[in-house]
């Protein structure tokens, strides 16, 4: 198995251009359960842990960009939950603090899963996802990302590099259900969003 590491975007674009059957690698929570099951085999593997141009967020105005590469815990802070406590609500039900540390936005995006404890939350707030590939970009809303259970609509090459998503102007709540209290797969997530801006 070929295994690429890349150390900035343009490395990272450039070696999945190179390989589109590659399996990217962010977090690897979904992707290495498969692994390890022996369900998944890919020819190639792209790192994008090491990429610094998919980790953190910021603000931008009346919006927070979220790099893909930002991981469960990071959502956990305390300024990022007064900006987007909808998903800061829905990074403390995801699994053990090691799900947590590795897990990341863009690969709950690219899974597309049923079970994705953050797509509820995204879908209420109207996210916009960047994706970049060798040469273009675009941006997609929720809908036209996923397709369907574990399918996306991205392209051979294509990453996911970014989520925008409106800092909060009312309140956020997000529930989750399962068949105990601790460290499941939701059966149901529920996401709540009451936007108290101009015109209330």
């Amino acid at each position: 198995m070929a295994v690429f590491l890349p150390r900035s975007l343009e490395e990272a674009l450039d070696a999945f251009a190179r390989v589109p059957e590659a399996q990217l690698f962010a977090g690897g929570t979904d992707f290495m359960v498969q692994v390890n099951a022996g369900a998944r085999r890919p020819a190639a593997v792209v790192s994008l842990r090491g990429v610094p141009e998919l980790k953190g967020w910021r603000r931008d105005g009346s919006e927070v960009v979220l790099g893909a590469g930002l991981t469960y815990t990071e959502m956990l802070a305390a300024h990022f939950g007064d900006l987007v406590p909808l998903l800061a609500q829905a990074a403390r039900t995801i699994g053990s603090p090691q799900i947590r540390n590795a897990g990341t936005i863009g690969g709950n995006l690219g899974t597309c899963s049923p079970a994705g404890d953050t797509l509820p939350a995204l879908a209420v707030l109207g996210a916009r996802i960047g994706v970049d590939r060798l040469g273009s970009s675009r941006t997609l809303a929720l809908d036209e990302l996923m397709t369907g259970p574990k399918h996306n609509s991205l392209d051979p090459g294509e990453i996911i590099v970014d989520v925008r998503v409106p800092a909060a102007l009312g309140t956020q709540e997000f529930l989750k259900v399962g068949p105990r209290n601790a460290m499941i797969i939701a059966v149901a997530n529920v996401a709540l969003l009451v936007d108290w801006g101009p015109g209330w």
